[in-house]
């Protein structure tokens, strides 16, 4: 953790340092100079031979996209990228800012040719350069463009992330394209930065905020005197509780009341709400917990989940889901925009639920529950085994092959205690159908689907992690109602179809996509930093992989394995 602040602090210094009177800015400023030749000299050509030496000075760093490089200038003719008519492109200049700020991206390394680089900006910059085209300099950007946008922008490989449990499909910019259309656009830096899923930049903006107040001391450790203070109480631990909201963001201003008024009642209420806690205003021992954490631990979240955000796509359709895991919430957005939230149960330590997106195409009113092979093995067949009449208990009934119901009595069950069951077992709709009352389904490999439950007290819980991997959403009807209103169906006709019966299915003409992923670090719309528990304990093994370990943990070898 200490070694993850320094890191942060010394790219911040860097980057301080070369922005001082005494060093050198690495931002291009505009230079006006007679250019009336300038045009001609652009439409020069790169000499390969140097583009590829270049290149050649570090092979490994550069050999996962050198092909891409070497195919930039190709289709160009080789002209120059980072000149146009009224000299070197300001795009130059932000694109040194963000090398030189690399650290502030999750980026541990620096590139490796930046001390080159920086010189022949400095050359550029001064006298009468400017006017004539440096190859060398146009082949050092593209180059450092091209390491930005690897490191910045494709995170981890994906064998590695699938490793870490990461099954949805990476989506990889196209950085040749990329760059053309940044060097043919206004220098706002926007084109340069905007690459990649909207948090990313959010995340980002906080990890500034969080290393400047890492580097100030970070917050204090609040010790209550009591085992929870509410509206009303007095204690001498207030104004240190006061000052601590402040530094989290949850209070305009620190105040030495020693007395919980509703202004610091608020302020505990908003950690509470950003840190998913029930909002009561009350502070208890898992609201001092989560407090207490470090602002370097902090960091090394929104570190951690600012490279998740890096898997995901940049751009999303107009109607779209997303389940996460460790906020145990089920997001819905229309015309782009979220509509509503709602709590959902995810799956328990032991029977994880996948991360992978789908597309939502059926609606299943009054469901059958087939029972999946690892609960059939492990609870079922144990189960009529110690009692015969374990099936009719719980409404569930065998078939076959061909959909007829067979009896129980007719079963060896002792023969299928641990595999080779050729029948079906399933639970028939009803009341306390394991299902409840509809199931949304988007077929995938890892048999998960989002449904109802009976079990509706769960929801109530802060920790909803219950499951046996499948999701459980909290107002199946709102969700139902949601998916079919784009399918014409009233909210009545939704209503009737959610009475008891017989099975109905329903073929979605307009799909849905559903992302499941796991994020422990994220700005909501409104601009609020949330936290959560890594319930599955993935940002462990993530940070080992991406950061290496902490100062007090060894080096883990070998992650394929998690």
């Amino acid at each position: 953790m200490k070694k993850l602040l320094l890191f942060i602090t010394v790219c911040m210094a860097l980057f301080s340092a070369c922005n001082s009177d005494g060093g050198h800015s690495g931002a291009a400023k505009p230079v006006k100079k007679d250019l009336k030749s300038f045009d001609k000299k652009i439409s020069l050509s790169i000499d390969s031979l140097l583009v590829d030496s270049v290149l050649g000075a570090d092979t490994l760093t550069f050999a996962d996209y050198r092909n891409d490089i070497l195919g930039f200038y190709r289709n160009r003719n080789w002209k120059f990228a980072w000149y146009g008519t009224s000299g070197l492109r300001e795009h130059a200049g932000y694109l040194m800012q963000f090398l030189e700020k690399s650290g502030l991206e999750g980026v541990r390394d620096s590139f490796p040719l930046l001390n080159e680089l920086q010189e022949r900006m400095d050359i550029a910059m001064n006298g009468d350069s400017l006017t004539t085209p440096d190859p060398l300099l146009d082949a050092l950007l593209t180059t450092s463009f091209f390491w930005y946008a690897d490191k910045a922008w494709s995170g981890l490989p994906e064998e590695k992330t699938k490793a870490l449990g990461w099954f949805l499909p990476r989506y990889h910019v196209d950085k040749t394209e990329w760059l053309d259309s940044a060097l043919q656009h206004s220098p706002d830096g926007k084109l340069l930065s905007q690459a990649v899923f909207r948090q990313y930049y959010w995340l980002r903006s906080y990890l500034e905020k969080y290393d400047s107040l890492a580097r100030l001391g970070g917050w204090p450790v609040v010790q209550p005197n009591v085992k929870s203070l509410r509206y009303g109480d007095t204690d001498s631990i207030l104004p240190l509780l006061s000052s601590s909201l402040y530094l989290h963001g949850d209070l305009d201003k620190a105040d030495t009341i020693y007395k919980m008024d509703s202004t610091l009642v608020k302020g505990v209420m908003k950690f509470q709400l950003r840190h998913g806690m029930k909002a009561d205003g009350v502070a208890g021992p898992a609201f001092f917990r989560a407090m207490n954490v470090p602002v370097e631990k902090r960091l090394e979240q929104i570190l951690l989940n600012m490279e998740r955000s890096r898997w995901m796509p940049s751009d999303y359709p107009e109607r779209y889901l997303i389940v996460n895991i460790p906020d145990f919430s089920l997001y819905a957005y229309d015309e782009g925009r979220q509509i509503w939230t709602m709590n959902v149960v995810v799956g328990k330590l032991l029977h994880e639920t996948t991360t992978f997106n789908g597309l939502l195409r059926h609606v299943v009113f009054n469901p059958y529950w087939v029972v999946p092979p690892g609960i059939l093995y492990k609870e079922i067949i144990p189960g009529v085994i110690k009692n015969p009449n374990y099936l009719k208990k719980h409404n569930m009934e065998i078939v076959d092959r061909n959909g007829k119901v067979i009896s129980s009595s007719s079963v060896s069950w002792s023969k299928y205690e641990e595999r080779g069951f050729p029948y079906t077992i399933r639970q028939k709709p009803g009341n306390d159908n394991s299902l409840g009352k509809v199931k949304f389904l988007f077929p995938n490999s890892y048999s998960i689907y989002l449904h109802d439950t009976p079990s509706r007290s769960l929801f109530k819980e802060e920790k909803r992690a219950f499951s046996h991997g499948c999701v459980r959403v909290g107002d199946p009807e709102k969700l139902a109602n949601y998916l079919l209103s784009k399918e014409g169906w009233t909210p009545e006709e939704v209503k009737k179809e959610l009475k008891p019966g017989k099975e109905k299915w329903v073929n979605l003409s307009n799909k849905v996509p559903v992302f499941i992923v796991y994020f422990t670090a994220w700005v909501e719309n409104d601009g609020q930093l949330h936290f959560r528990e890594d319930v599955y304990k993935r940002d462990e093994y993530l940070q080992r992989e991406l950061l290496g370990p902490t100062i007090d943990e060894p080096a883990v070898k070998d992650t394929t394995s998690l």
